[in-house]
């Protein structure tokens, strides 16, 4: 609930995103922008989707795996 109330806080309000062209910031001012909007990204990122139980970063190496027709066990330093 709580992560809710700050996508609607964040969302794309004007106001949310720090002035990067200013020469100062206060802890408070970077805390409620920048931050929540990392923690917002990072919680995306990190929690599996209920439709699939996958996360971004993991939909997108099947997602490469199947448009390359790779069907066998591939070692790590071979696929790049």
């Amino acid at each position: 609930m709580m992560a809710m109330k700050c996508v609607r806080y964040v969302g794309t309000q004007e106001g949310t995103f720090v002035d990067h062209s200013r020469k100062k910031l206060s802890y408070s001012e970077f805390v409620d922008k920048e931050l929540i909007l990392f923690s917002l990204a990072d919680c995306e990122r990190s929690i599996p989707s209920m439709v699939d139980g996958l996360k971004p970063g993991q939909r997108k190496i099947l997602y490469c795996c199947f448009k390359r027709n790779l069907k066998s066990d591939i070692k790590g330093s071979l696929h790049m």
